[in-house]
Formats: structure tokens, sequence, C-alpha cells
């Protein structure tokens, strides 16, 4: 690809599960089609396990 380097790549499911398993609570996620699939994420960081 032309203008960055990619490091990882990460299939949507994944991601979301990635930012879930390590503390974070999804308010909204969204995939996004373009010329390459964009994940649109918006979530907080949990405090503790109780948080929601």
């Amino acid at each position: 690809m032309v203008g960055y380097r990619t490091f990882s790549k990460w299939k949507y499911a994944e991601y979301i599960q990635f930012l879930e398993l390590n503390g974070w609570n999804i308010i909204k996620s969204e995939s996004i089609k373009a010329s390459f699939p964009i994940a649109f994420v918006i979530a907080r960081k949990c405090k503790n396990e109780h948080d929601i």
C-alpha cells in the first residue's frame, strides 16, 4: 500500500473482540466499506468488571 506501512491486519469481529477482552466497553461500532475496510469504534475503558 502506498502512503503508510501496515503493521497488523484485523478482521472486524476480531478487533471488537480484542478491545472487549482488554477492558473496553463498546458503545458503537460499524464496519465502513471503502477501498479497504475501516472499523469505526466508539468505546470506553472499563474501570472495573462491573462497568457497562
